[in-house]
């Protein structure tokens, strides 16, 4: 199907039936677009992201550049574990990336997700 410019349909006030206006400026692409990106960015009058984590929220940076850490899935934080021994270490509950240091002979460990 091939379509054949562009249609607007208005209803006439005579007989309310709808018809055919195939010179609405609204359905073209001559209007000159509305310049409205500054709204939309840091500071603007409609930020689109923002720095408080929510759901389906658009994340962007602080001031400093970074994200909050609510940005971040839990999974993604790796956390640090002193332990006396290898008794200890193999005791925590741990996951991906975290890591232990054994105080008992100076070691250090990252957990690498196996068992």
């Amino acid at each position: 199907m091939k379509w054949k410019g562009k249609i607007n349909f208005e209803t006439t006030p005579d007989n309310g039936v709808a018809i055919i206006n195939d010179n609405d400026a609204r359905l073209t692409d001559e209007r000159v677009p509305v310049q409205h990106t500054a709204d939309h960015k840091h500071g603007g009058d409609d930020e689109v992201a923002t720095v408080t984590p929510a759901a389906n929220a658009i994340p962007k940076a602080d001031g400093t550049g970074k994200l909050a850490v609510g940005w971040l899935p839990a999974s993604s934080l790796p956390e640090m574990f002193v332990v006396a021994d290898a008794t200890a270490r193999i005791a925590l509950t741990v996951q991906e990336g975290d890591e232990a240091k054994q105080t008992s002979d100076g070691s250090h460990w990252i957990y690498d997700g196996t068992t």
